[in-house]
């Protein structure tokens, strides 16, 4: 039978904890970078140019059905191997959560858009408003409120989902938790400790969404 054992499990926790600065910086840089590139993309899914809206609409189903480890690996791979040009291991984890993130939240966005009754829309058009003061005044306003819960979901998600640039050799949480399991031979009680750590500190989030979700959904 199995020994548990309650020092090798207790001794990970200061370790795997020093990877959470990375951990958050991750999250933090790709929401960051993500968020207004959503809008973007989002609202010219309802441009009048069709190029635009096809570009827009093949980005997003794209990155939506791409597995994001298959994102992930390509660009600490491809990169090299053909072009010779040798990304940081943050950078590529970076860019590949952003191309993943920014399709995910620009659906949130067009989502959000359209469901703000037509109605509201003429009647600004009627007060003399051009499309332009319409979508900044009374449209988007609305949208955006309608999609916080959505993006907060999503942050937790980002969050969660960071562990994956562990991969790619980011020192973040679970590649400190991988490592030390490696050294001291107890992976069960590391990941186990890892797997607590990442629990205590995404359900509180987790929870916020839901609360915020709860008081807008009246509004949403």
């Amino acid at each position: 039978m199995y020994q548990w054992n309650w020092d090798a499990a207790r001794e990970s926790i200061p370790i795997i904890l020093e990877g959470l600065p990375v951990t958050l910086s991750v999250a933090v840089v790709v929401m960051l970078i993500s968020l207004p590139l959503a809008v973007v993309v989002g609202l010219a899914r309802f441009s009048r140019f069709r190029l635009v809206r096809g570009a827009a609409y093949w980005y997003t189903e794209l990155f939506r059905t791409l597995p994001l480890l298959v994102v992930l690996t390509w660009f600490f791979f491809v990169p090299g191997l053909t072009f010779g040009i040798n990304l940081s291991p943050f950078l590529v984890a970076v860019a590949a959560f952003v191309l993943n993130s920014t399709a995910f939240l620009a659906e949130v966005v067009r989502g959000a858009y359209a469901s703000i009754d037509p109605g509201q829309r003429h009647a600004a058009l009627s007060t003399g408003m051009t499309p332009f003061q319409t979508d900044r005044r009374v449209v988007l306003p609305q949208a955006f409120r309608r999609a916080i819960p959505v993006v907060g979901s999503t942050w937790v998600s980002l969050f969660r989902d960071s562990a994956l640039v562990s991969v790619v050799g980011v020192h973040d949480m679970m590649f400190e938790a991988q490592t030390l399991a490696v050294i001291n031979y107890r992976p069960i009680e590391v990941l186990s400790v890892a797997a607590l750590i990442y629990f205590v500190l995404t359900y509180p989030q987790a929870r916020l969404v839901e609360r915020l979700f709860q008081r807008l959904r009246v509004i949403a």
